[in-house]
């Protein structure tokens, strides 16, 4: 079996297979350890072994069908001006606040009770959820800032954008893999075109370390802020319903502001015919 072709024998379908066993694996796990011991140990050992479920699958396949693991990678860019990736991540904030906006503003009115429970989320533990504060919410920065954008980077831009590339072709590939990983996170359209941005930054770039440091610098951000939010209100997370309702241009100016900037970056940096995956080149 020849290397170049190894994306052909890794199908999507097997993957999302994959994806559902792991989430049932993690559920059955989580819901074991949270029967006697603290709810945070269960949610956080969801989280890991949702995410090593994936790296395993990952490294099965690739073993299975001698993926190179340094064409996925590529080199270390020592010319790339490393700046970008706060413009790049600043603006990517901008747009998804605005589009967080969008998506829920409507649905407000319709299905009330679940924005409000998606509003209200909250990423870090307090100390009515457990008394080892501290060590579990160090977890969630863990998983959230380092594991989550290596495996999802890893996942989404190494492996199923190089698999579609080769059915769709680069723009498909480019596409569906941002809509699959955008469904994937609350904020559906913010998440598409971050998806869209670290896609354009991997073909770029031809190495996935500069989609992996700016995924790991967005989500350090969101995290800060959920920080920032609880040390100077007492909560990381809106108060009301009424609230976001009534703050429609916190949502409408940041669209406004950042869309025309988005479309722009993302035309000036589309491939161009005939452009290789990095794994291909």
């Amino acid at each position: 079996m020849e290397t170049k072709n190894a994306f052909d024998y890794i199908k999507i379908r097997n993957l999302a297979f994959w994806m559902i066993l792991g989430f049932i694996i993690s559920s059955i796990i989580m819901g074991t350890l949270s029967f006697g011991f603290e709810a945070p140990l269960g949610d956080v050992m969801f989280m890991f072994m949702f995410y090593a479920i994936i790296m395993i699958w990952i490294v099965w396949k690739f073993r299975s069908f001698n993926v190179d693991y340094n064409k996925i990678i590529g080199r270390f860019p020592l010319n790339y001006k490393w700046y970008w990736i706060a413009g790049i991540v600043a603006l990517l904030i901008v747009f998804s606040l605005g589009a967080y906006w969008l998506q829920y503003y409507p649905l407000s009115f319709i299905i009330p009770s679940y924005v409000n429970s998606v509003l209200n989320e909250s990423d870090f533990y307090t100390m009515a959820d457990t008394t080892s504060l501290v060590i579990y919410n160090l977890l969630i920065v863990l998983v959230g800032v380092i594991v989550a954008p290596i495996v999802e980077e890893f996942l989404f831009r190494g492996v199923i954008l190089q698999r579609l590339a080769l059915k769709w072709g680069v723009t498909g590939g480019v596409l569906i893999s941002s809509f699959i990983f955008g469904i994937l996170h609350n904020d559906i359209l913010g998440a598409f075109v971050f998806g869209i941005f670290m896609s354009l930054l991997y073909i770029n770039t031809r190495t996935l370390l500069v989609p992996m440091a700016c995924h790991i610098l967005n989500n350090a951000l969101a995290l800060g802020f959920g920080i920032i939010g609880i040390v100077v209100d007492g909560s990381e997370t809106a108060s009301t319903l009424a609230q976001f309702q009534s703050d429609v241009w916190t949502g409408i100016v940041p669209l406004l502001v950042s869309a025309p900037l988005v479309i722009y970056y993302m035309y000036k940096n589309w491939p161009k015919k005939g452009t290789k995956l990095p794994y291909f080149s």
